[in-house]
């Protein structure tokens, strides 16, 4: 790959401030994945100005901007600001600013319902989503369940909206800010990838089995292009063929310039 050069590293907050890795030296790691629990991700910045770190508060929008002046460059990271504060690491003043992909959903609470004999799964997500706050990306179910007994909804809203998604064949995660209840294969972007030796493969990909899920765990040179669910199709020694990325990060951090990924056969 001739991308190796001409890395691009912007961090916008608010569109106010912009930081750009030819002016500071930045780092940061972002995570993503397909399950409901927040990400935490990370950002630093070394010898940042005060000027600049005055306009930078909690709950600001902060978008990452990352890839190569040859191949392109795009958003890894769009979400809010949970905490930022500078300390002293010998004779640099590192910025940390810390910022979390989404709500905590687990507080989100309802009053108990019971729903009428051969309600549907869509019905009640109708009634449930809305109540986590949390803008959709995208909600289509590959089958919408019926429940001829009825059914009834208890306190916690998140649980809830887990059961009727898992129901359903529905995968149910949060993604840059946005709120997805569908297959895996409905989530990613028409954007699809391929991944091997001559675009960024780093190394060749090893198989992985957690909790009956059996995949590769990939490397390769960082791609904006990847993220949660993204389709790629690998080509190397030991994985081949069309995968669907499952979780990840994307890392800068000192000479690393990386993506991190563990795929799932498609």
């Amino acid at each position: 790959m001739t991308t190796t050069f001409g890395r691009v590293t912007r961090i916008e907050v608010d569109n106010d401030v912009r930081m750009s890795m030819k002016d500071l030296d930045i780092e940061f790691e972002v995570e993503f994945d397909d399950d409901t629990n927040p990400n935490e991700s990370i950002i630093k910045v070394f010898n940042l100005s005060k000027s600049t770190l005055s306009k930078i508060n909690r709950n600001d929008k902060v978008g990452i901007v990352a890839g190569y002046e040859t191949d392109g460059s795009g958003y890894i990271l769009n979400s809010r600001v949970s905490s930022i504060r500078s300390e002293w690491e010998g004779v640099d003043r590192v910025t940390r600013i810390t910022v979390i992909d989404g709500p905590d959903l687990s507080n989100k609470k309802t009053k108990k319902k019971t729903y009428g004999k051969n309600v549907k799964a869509s019905q009640i997500l109708k009634d449930l989503v809305p109540l986590l706050g949390v803008p959709t990306g995208k909600i289509n179910l590959p089958k919408d369940v019926s429940y001829p007994k009825g059914y009834t909804v208890n306190e916690k809203v998140v649980e809830e909206v887990e059961k009727l998604a898992k129901a359903c064949g529905a995968a149910f995660f949060i993604h840059k800010q946005r709120l997805y209840i569908c297959r895996i294969a409905d989530a990613a972007s028409s954007t699809r990838f391929t991944l091997s030796s001559d675009t960024g493969l780093i190394g060749s990909p090893e198989p992985y089995e957690n909790d009956g899920e059996r995949g590769y765990k990939v490397k390769c040179l960082l791609q904006y292009r990847i993220s949660t669910a993204s389709l790629i199709t690998i080509k190397s020694k030991t994985a081949n063929g069309q995968f669907r990325v499952r979780r990840g990060r994307h890392i800068k951090n000192g000479s690393d310039f990386i993506t991190e990924i563990e795929v799932v056969k498609a």
